[in-house]
């Protein structure tokens, strides 16, 4: 497709959003992965715990990070 057609196709799809009943998605990335991000990006981590504030479907957790 060119680039025309892809831009009136993005722009149906933001007016086609309906306010009334709006979605917010959620994408989960494993422990390990955000530990070895934010080590590599120069950040020490300082506590990593428990959050269940998602509810009990959801395995997550609260990142103290002090950037170095």
């Amino acid at each position: 497709k060119n680039q025309l057609l892809l831009n009136e196709q993005k722009l149906d799809e933001i007016q086609s959003f309906d306010v009334a009943n709006p979605v917010m998605e959620m994408h989960g990335v494993f422990k390990d992965e955000v530990i070895k991000l934010l080590t590599e990006c120069g950040g020490k981590i300082i506590q990593i715990e428990d959050d269940k504030s998602l509810g009990e479907d959801w395995e997550s957790f609260k990142y103290c990070v002090q950037k170095l």
